[in-house]
């Protein structure tokens, strides 16, 4: 319910308050034994991730991106033209700018 509260705040344009709601989605509810150790499990959820990452796109936060929503695969590029490394980057709501941050392992690093 906090989700769809922050949702219907970040649409109205009250993104203070959508954001602080947000923030604290993954506290433990002191009356719910069940959230004791936190609610991180219940939020990786694709539909409330989704809305959660919503009201950050639309409020201008950070929207984190865990490795396992990161896919690493081979692809075929002219290597002489494009460089060797690439990256696609999908952008799900138009904005002026977005950044994203991609670690790329060190030579003698694990990847």
């Amino acid at each position: 319910m906090r989700a769809r509260r922050a949702a219907e705040l970040a649409r109205a344009g009250d993104c203070p308050k959508a954001m602080v709601i947000v923030k604290g989605l993954p506290a433990p509810v002191p009356s719910l034994p069940f959230t004791k150790d936190g609610l991180d499990p219940i939020l990786a959820q694709p539909k409330l991730r989704a809305m959660a990452d919503g009201v950050r796109t639309a409020c201008g936060g950070v929207v984190p991106a865990q490795d396992s929503d990161v896919p690493y695969g081979i692809g075929a590029w002219d290597a002489d033209a494009l460089g060797n490394h690439r990256a696609v980057v999908r952008v799900a709501a138009s904005a002026d700018a977005v950044f994203v941050h991609i670690p790329v392992a060190a030579a003698g690093r694990d990847a």
